[in-house]
C-alpha cells in the first residue's frame, strides 16, 4: 500500500507533465500545508498546490 504523500507526489508529477509537456522533473518535495491546500516544490523552482477539499464544486462555491 502506498502512502498518501507518495500518491500526491505522483499527482504532482502527473499535473506538471500534463500542463508542461517538455518540463523535466528531477525532484518533488513537500513544502507543507495550510488550512485549504497542500504545497509541493518541483525542481526547486515551481510550486504546485492541491486543494484539500475533495469536492471541487463545493470548494469553488466557497471561494
Amino acid at each position: 500500500m502506498t502512502s498518501p504523500s507518495r500518491d500526491r507526489v505522483a499527482d504532482v508529477r502527473s499535473v506538471v507533465v500534463t500542463h508542461m509537456l517538455d518540463y523535466q522533473i528531477d525532484s518533488v518535495v513537500p513544502l507543507g500545508e495550510g488550512l485549504d491546500n497542500l504545497a509541493y516544490e518541483v525542481n526547486g523552482e515551481l510550486i504546485v498546490r492541491f486543494s484539500k477539499e475533495p469536492d471541487l464544486a463545493r470548494r469553488a462555491s466557497l471561494v
